[in-house]
């Protein structure tokens, strides 16, 4: 999917992938409700 894609880009940084990753975790919670 296109999250690894970011994930890989994003690898270097760790704060911005967690961030990521919380957001688009919230975002999929918000979607799925």
């Amino acid at each position: 999917m296109v999250i690894s894609e970011v994930v890989e880009e994003e690898e270097p940084t760790v704060e911005e992938p967690y961030e990521l990753a919380v957001t688009m975790s919230s975002a999929f919670a918000s979607k799925t409700r």
